[in-house]
């Protein structure tokens, strides 16, 4: 539904604008940094919602199989981020010594772009299938 949609592309949004601030903000003090990262913890609930809009677009007899595509997505989605989050860290680190701030400001910056760029293709998405394909197979 519309409400499903526009919860995704507000908490994807907040997340992203949430990524940018820690990107951006050079020395956050503790306790901001924490508050900051708990907001993500919590802002993040949204993704449960993806499953929930990606079920309206597969017709009933198919329901298994187009939910367990979209939780691949994810899941696959999640894992490539953690990679190259961790890759980024990695470069931008020197072996042997702390891993530096700007390493991390680095990584969240990418998490940024990586949002924005998936809310630039999920706007697209419809908020329903047209009314032709609920009927697809029966």
């Amino acid at each position: 539904t519309a409400r499903t949609k526009r919860a995704i592309l507000i908490g994807a949004g907040a997340n992203a604008a949430l990524f940018a601030v820690l990107a951006l903000w050079p020395q956050p003090s503790l306790a901001v940094a924490t508050l900051l990262l708990a907001l993500l913890g919590f802002i993040g609930g949204y993704s449960v919602l993806i499953a929930t809009h990606g079920r309206q677009f597969y017709p009933d007899r198919l329901i298994g199989r187009g939910i367990s595509t979209v939780n691949c997505a994810v899941l696959f989605g999640a894992a490539s981020l953690q990679a190259g989050t961790g890759l980024i860290v990695q470069a931008l680190s020197r072996p042997g010594t702390p891993i530096a701030a700007s390493a991390y400001r680095a990584m969240f910056g990418a998490l940024a772009l990586a949002l924005v760029a998936a809310l630039a293709c999920y706007w697209r998405c419809p908020e329903r299938p047209a009314a032709a394909n609920d009927k697809v197979g029966h």
